[in-house]
């Protein structure tokens, strides 16, 4: 699977998650997010995602649920970070 969504093998990904020392690229903290089926939580944690460029779909690191989903909320546009973060800062003084 991860070979034909994102073009790296299982080492690749280990490689990866080895790097980042087993935690999200973006706010450094583990998975916190477990696996839910439609029945309930199994209990296990979920694997970091493999965040890719939608255009070019190069592999940029592994991201945490939270973070993964936040970066697809804001359409990883730079610039809307840019003014999220703008806006964050102005809003502390």
């Amino acid at each position: 699977m991860l070979k034909i969504k994102f073009g790296i093998n299982h080492d690749e990904y280990d490689a990866l998650l080895r790097q980042q020392e087993g935690l999200c690229a973006v706010c450094r903290q583990p998975e916190k997010a477990a696996h839910h089926s439609r029945w309930g939580s199994n209990g296990k944690l979920r694997a970091l995602a493999v965040d890719h460029d939608h255009v070019t779909g190069k592999v940029r690191g592994l991201l945490c649920s939270s973070c993964n989903g936040a970066l697809g909320q804001l359409r990883e546009s730079v610039e809307i970070i840019e003014r999220l973060r703008a806006y964050l800062l102005k809003v502390r003084q």
